[in-house]
C-alpha cells in the first residue's frame, strides 16, 4: 500500500488515481508532485461530469483518444445502449446512453476497473446512490438506480445536455450580472435541498455544476457527499483542495458551513470570472483564506453590487460560525432577495428602516379583505340588537340623562333640609354592587322578566357629591366617594336610582354647635324621596352606624313596593333633628368600613418578591437597552415615536379624567398627571429599546407592519390589511363574550352591566377612546413580548399558541369568569385560535383587536337612538367601522390590475 501525495489516503500500488480525492498519479512517481500542483491550482478533474462539451478535463486529455471501455452501440445490462463517453476521471467513467426500456437518455457512471474490486470504493459507490436518492430538487441531478454489467457496478442517473460551469467560465470569463444572480439563487436552492436532508456535498466546484441547454443549473457528483453526522478523521480531507474550507484543509470537523464556504468560492468565480485565492501549496492557501479581510471583489470587477460582495465575503469567513447559516440565507441576501428572510436565516439583526421596507407591498386580494369587512359591518349593525338583549342598562329604563338625575338628587336633598347652593358638584354612574349576584342566587327559573325586575329596582345608580368648597381631589384630581374626604360641614352625597329615587344619603353635620340638644326627626321625607310608603314598614332596631356624628337614629323593616320578594331595611340617623344618613339596606348590602386584615405573611412575602422581580427586571432592561444602543441595535426612533404617542393619548385623557377646579391645585393635578405620564412613557421607551431588537432579530415578521405604522406608512397594503384583520379579531373576541352572555341569560342569569363613561360628555368620550387605545397599545406589545418569550421556549408557533392559551384559560378559571358547560374547553379553543392569529399576523392585529374589543364590550348601543346614551355608543361603532373601512381601502394599495383576484 502507498499514500496519495495530495490527501494522504491509503491507495493500492497499482491505482492510477486516488479513490478519495480523485487526484491522478498514474504517470509515474517522479511526476507525482507536478501532478498534485496541477490538480491543486486548477481543481481536480471533474468526476461524473455529464456534458456534451468538447472540452475535457486535464486527466481525460491524457488519454483523449481513448473511447473508454464501452464502444458506442454496446448494450449494457440488457437495457442501456451506449452512445458516447462523456468524461473520465479519478472517480470513474461516465457515458451517455439510451434507456431502451423507457426510451430516454440517461448517464451511466462506472467505477475504474481497479476500484471494482476495492471494498472501500464499492461502499462509497453505493453510498453515493443512497445519499443522492434522498434529494429531489430541480437543481440537483437525479439518481435513478444502481446496476451491474459483467461484474462492473454502475449508476444510472439524469443526463444533462450542456456545459459545466468551469467550461462556461473558461469561455466567457464571468457571467452577466443578471445571469449570475439567477445562477447563484439556483445553486443556493439546490444546495439547501441537500442540506435539508442532512447531506453535505463536500466537493462543490464549477466542474460539478452543469448548465443545461435550457439554462437550468444542476449540481452534480455526490460521490464525496456524506450525511452530516457521519464524517470524521481522514474523511474530512476528501474533496478538491482549491474548493475546501479552512477547517476541511486542516482535517477538522466538516459541516454544512464547509459547503457554504465552497459555495462562496463558486459564487466569487461566477461574479468575477477569477478564483479568489491563487496558491501553490496548501499552507499558502490556508494563509490566504485566513487573511480574507484583505480580499475585495471590486478590485477584480468594479461593477460588483456591494450586497453581492458582502454576502460572498461572509461565506468566505475563516470562522464557520461567522458564515451564513444556510444557502437560503445567501439567496435572500442577494440583490432582489428578501432582506427580512436573509437576516432571519443569517442570524442578523435587521435595521428598523430595512424592516419597514421588507416584505410584500402588493394589494391584498378582495377574496380575503371583503369577507373581513363584511364581518365587521354585520357585527356593528348587530350590536344594538344584541346589546338590547345582554346589557342590563337596556332593561333598567335609564331614560333620564345624568343632569336630570343630578337635579333629582338635589330635590331629594331639599326635602331633607339641604338647600344651600353648592360651590362644587360631581356625579358618576355606577352599578348597584351585589344586586345582580343576589338575583342570580335567588332566581326561580330560567325564564325571567328582567324588564319588570329592573324597572321595579334599577341596577344602575347615580352617585352625586356636593360641597360648599371646591372638590380638590389630590393628587390626581379624580373625585371618588372619599376623595376628597367628606369631612367639611355642608358636604353631602347621595345615590339615586334610574328614576331619581333616593337609595343612600350621607351628610356632614355642623362641626360646632352652641347647644348640643337632641331633637326628633321626621322620617317621612326620606321614605317619600325613596318612593316607599312608611305605613307599610315596621320599626326595628338600628344596626348600621353612621360615619359622621349623630344624636338619634331609627330603622324600619319592610318589603320592596315593586318586588315583594326583596326584603329591605331603611335606617336613618339625624343630628339635632336634621337627617345626616339615610341608608337602604338590601339583602346584598355589605359593610364597607369593616375590612379584614390587609396583610399576611404570605402576602407580604409575595409583595417583596414581586417588587424584587420588578427591580431586577428594570435593571436588566436598563442593561439590555444600553447594550442595544451601544451596538446600534436599539430602535430609538421607533421608541421615541411610541413614547410621544403615549404622552399625546394620555394628555388627551386629562380633560375627562380630572375634576378641574378654578384654583391653583388644578395646575398641580395637571403637573402630577403629566409627570406620571412622562415617567410611564420613559418606561415604554426603555422596554421597547431593550426588547424590540430581540424580536426584530429572531421574529421580525411579527413587527413588519408595526414598523411601517411607526414610520407613518399608513398607505401600505399590508398594514391596511392588518388593521382590518385586527378589527375582525376584536369582533370575534366580542362575539365570544356576547355568546357567553346570551347563554348565561338563557340559563337564567342576569344580563351584564356596561359603562356609561363614553356618554358622560365629549371629554369623557375622548378619555375612554384614548384610554382604550393606550391600554391596547401597551397590552398588545406586552402580549407580543410575552408570546415571543414563550416561543423561544416552545420553538413552534402552534405549541406557543397552545401553551399561551392554557395559561390564559387558567386565569379565566381562577377568576371564575363564566359558569357554563365545557367552559374549560371553550376558553381554551377560543384562546388557541386568537393567539395563533396574533402570532401569524403580529402586533398590529393585537393592538387593533384589543382596542376594538374594549370598545365593543363596553358599548351601550340600543335600538332607541333617541335615548341619551345611544348617540355616543353609535359614535363608537362608527369609529370602529371607519377604522375597518380605512384598513380595507388601504389594503387595496395604489391599484390592482385584477381587483377580483
Amino acid at each position: 500500500m502507498s499514500r496519495c501525495p495530495n490527501c494522504s489516503s491509503e491507495v493500492e500500488e497499482s491505482a492510477v488515481s486516488c479513490p478519495i480525492c480523485g487526484s491522478s498519479f498514474a504517470l509515474n512517481a517522479a511526476t507525482s508532485a507536478a501532478t498534485i500542483a496541477t490538480s491543486f491550482t486548477s481543481g481536480t478533474p471533474a468526476s461524473s461530469r455529464f456534458t456534451s462539451s468538447s472540452k475535457i478535463s486535464a486527466i481525460s486529455m491524457v488519454a483523449e483518444e481513448d473511447e473508454g471501455r464501452f464502444a458506442p452501440g454496446t448494450i449494457v445490462a440488457g437495457r442501456y445502449r451506449i452512445l458516447s463517453m462523456l468524461g473520465k476521471g479519478g472517480m470513474g467513467e461516465v457515458y451517455r446512453a439510451t434507456d431502451l426500456t423507457l426510451a430516454q437518455s440517461v448517464a451511466l457512471k462506472f467505477l475504474p476497473e481497479e476500484a471494482a474490486r476495492n471494498e472501500r470504493w464499492l461502499e462509497r459507490f453505493h453510498s453515493e446512490v443512497r445519499i443522492a436518492r434522498q434529494i429531489s430538487h430541480p437543481n440537483i441531478c437525479r439518481v435513478y438506480d444502481i446496476g451491474e454489467s459483467d461484474g462492473m457496478p454502475f449508476i444510472s442517473m439524469e443526463y444533462v445536455a450542456g456545459d459545466d460551469l468551469s467550461t462556461l467560465l473558461g469561455s466567457i470569463g464571468r457571467l452577466p450580472p443578471d445571469k449570475a444572480l439567477e445562477t447563484a439563487r439556483k445553486l443556493c436552492a439546490g444546495l439547501a435541498a441537500a442540506h435539508d436532508k442532512g447531506v453535505i456535498h463536500r466537493d462543490l466546484k464549477p466542474q460539478n455544476i452543469m448548465i443545461s441547454k435550457r439554462g437550468e443549473i444542476v449540481i452534480m457528483d455526490f460521490g464525496l457527499a456524506a450525511v452530516a453526522d457521519s464524517l470524521g478523521g481522514a474523511e474530512a480531507r476528501n474533496g478538491t483542495p482549491a474548493y475546501m474550507a479552512p477547517e476541511q484543509l486542516r482535517g477538522a470537523e466538516v459541516t454544512a458551513k464547509s459547503d457554504i464556504y465552497a459555495l462562496g468560492l463558486v459564487l466569487y468565480e461566477i461574479f468575477t470570472g477569477k478564483k479568489p485565492f491563487d496558491a501553490k501549496t496548501i499552507p499558502e492557501l490556508i494563509q490566504l483564506q485566513e487573511s480574507h479581510s484583505s480580499m475585495t471583489m471590486t478590485s477584480v470587477a468594479a461593477d460588483i453590487d456591494p450586497a453581492v460582495e458582502k454576502i460572498i465575503r461572509r461565506c468566505l469567513h475563516p470562522d464557520p460560525a461567522m458564515r451564513p447559516t444556510s444557502p437560503l440565507a445567501i439567496a435572500a441576501a442577494l440583490p432582489g432577495g428578501d432582506p427580512l428572510a436573509a437576516a432571519l436565516a443569517a442570524g442578523e439583526t435587521i435595521s428598523p428602516e430595512l424592516l419597514a421596507k421588507s416584505g410584500k407591498r402588493e394589494a391584498i386580494a378582495l377574496k380575503y379583505t371583503m369577507p373581513c369587512l363584511a364581518v365587521v359591518a354585520l357585527a356593528l349593525i348587530a350590536m344594538p340588537f344584541v346589546g338590547q338583549k345582554v346589557n342590563a342598562v337596556n332593561y333598567a329604563s335609564v331614560s333620564m340623562p345624568p343632569e336630570v338625575l343630578a337635579q333629582k338628587a338635589r330635590d331629594n336633598a331639599a326635602l331633607l333640609g339641604y338647600t344651600d347652593r353648592p360651590a362644587d358638584t360631581r356625579y358618576t354612574f355606577e352599578s348597584q354592587a351585589g344586586y345582580s349576584k343576589w338575583l342570580d342566587a335567588n332566581k326561580k327559573g330560567k325564564t325571567t322578566d328582567w324588564s319588570a325586575i329592573f324597572h321595579g329596582e334599577s341596577p344602575i345608580v347615580l352617585r352625586y357629591r356636593q360641597s360648599p368648597r371646591l372638590l380638590i381631589a389630590t393628587p390626581d384630581g379624580q373625585v371618588r366617594d372619599q376623595r376628597p374626604p367628606q369631612n367639611i360641614t355642608g358636604m353631602w352625597s347621595m345615590e339615586v336610582d334610574a328614576h331619581g329615587l333616593l337609595r343612600r344619603f350621607e351628610a356632614v353635620p355642623p362641626e360646632f354647635v352652641e347647644k348640643a340638644e337632641a331633637k326628633p326627626f321626621d322620617a317621612e321625607p326620606v321614605f317619600r324621596a325613596a318612593g316607599f310608603d312608611i305605613s307599610k314598614f315596621s320599626e326595628t332596631t338600628p344596626q348600621w352606624t353612621p360615619a359622621s356624628g349623630y344624636d338619634a337614629r331609627r330603622a324600619w323593616k319592610g318589603k320592596h313596593p315593586n318586588l315583594s320578594e326583596i326584603p329591605l331595611t331603611v335606617e336613618i340617623a339625624a343630628f339635632q333633628g336634621k337627617v345626616v344618613q339615610a341608608l337602604i339596606v338590601w339583602p346584598w348590602t355589605k359593610p364597607e368600613r369593616t375590612q379584614p386584615p390587609q396583610t399576611t405573611t404570605g402576602k407580604t412575602a409575595g409583595s417583596i418578591i414581586q417588587i424584587g422581580a420588578l427591580i431586577l427586571g428594570l435593571g436588566f432592561c436598563l442593561w439590555l437597552a444600553g447594550r442595544n444602543i451601544r451596538l446600534g441595535r436599539g430602535d430609538r426612533k421607533g421608541a421615541t415615536t411610541i413614547a410621544i404617542v403615549f404622552v399625546v393619548l394620555q394628555v388627551a385623557q386629562f380633560p375627562g379624567g380630572i375634576h378641574w377646579v378654578p384654583d391653583a391645585p388644578s395646575w398641580g393635578f395637571f403637573m402630577n398627571k403629566l409627570g406620571g405620564t412622562v415617567f410611564s412613557a420613559g418606561l415604554c421607551w426603555l422596554l421597547y429599546v431593550a426588547l424590540e431588537p430581540i424580536i426584530r432579530a429572531q421574529w421580525p415578521h411579527s413587527i413588519v407592519t408595526w414598523s411601517r405604522a411607526l414610520t407613518g406608512q399608513f398607505s401600505d397594503p399590508a398594514l391596511g390589511s392588518h388593521i382590518l384583520y385586527g378589527c375582525v379579531a376584536g369582533v370575534l373576541i366580542t362575539s365570544t363574550f356576547v355568546g357567553i352572555g346570551l347563554y348565561q341569560m338563557f340559563s337564567g342569569e342576569s344580563p351584564g352591566s356596561t359603562s356609561f363613561s363614553p356618554a358622560m360628555g365629549t371629554f369623557s368620550w375622548i378619555q375612554v377612546s384614548a384610554g382604550n387605545l393606550v391600554d391596547a397599545m401597551t397590552s398588545g406589545m406586552t402580549i407580543m413580548f410575552g408570546l415571543f418569550g414563550l416561543r423561544k421556549i416552545c420553538r413552534t408557533d402552534w405549541l406557543t399558541a397552545m401553551v399561551a392559551a392554557g395559561l390564559l384559560t387558567l386565569q379565566q378559571l381562577v377568576n371564575g369568569n363564566g359558569d357554563f358547560p365545557f367552559k374549560e374547553f371553550f376558553w381554551y379553543a377560543i384562546y388557541c385560535g386568537l393567539i395563533f392569529c396574533l402570532i401569524r399576523f403580529g402586533i398590529v392585529v393585537a393592538v387593533v383587536g384589543m382596542f376594538t374589543a374594549n370598545i365593543l364590550l363596553n358599548n351601550a348601543a340600543c335600538l332607541d337612538p333617541q335615548i341619551w346614551y345611544a348617540p355616543p355608543a353609535y359614535l363608537q361603532l362608527l369609529m370602529i367601522g371607519s377604522i375597518a373601512l380605512f384598513g380595507f381601502l388601504k389594503s387595496r394599495g395604489d391599484g390592482n390590475p385584477d381587483p377580483l383576484q
